[in-house]
């Protein structure tokens, strides 16, 4: 309770905490702690998780998210197949 009562009043002081997971990478907001191999494209260079969140105040960055970057790497073994059939 007195947490959240405290956050209530930074909050109302301008206090945000910057939502990060999903997002591109920015090293402006965060810092990356790792990086984690993703099967997908459209997972690379996102955040999948977050370590310590990052907060800002009126603005100006507090504290940079700690997180996850996700990291795509096409198999070799696929991509020379994929190019010998061409």
């Amino acid at each position: 309770m007195i947490y959240n009562k405290f956050f209530q009043v930074l909050k109302n002081e301008g206090l945000e905490k910057i939502e990060a997971v999903g997002n591109e990478f920015d090293p402006q907001e965060h810092e990356a702690m790792m990086m984690q191999n993703v099967d997908s494209i459209e997972h690379h260079n996102r955040i999948i998780n977050v370590f310590q969140e990052g907060y800002r105040l009126r603005g100006r960055l507090i504290r940079p998210s700690r997180v996850v970057v996700g990291k795509f790497e096409e198999n070799k073994e696929e991509a020379e197949t994929t190019s010998g059939k061409n």
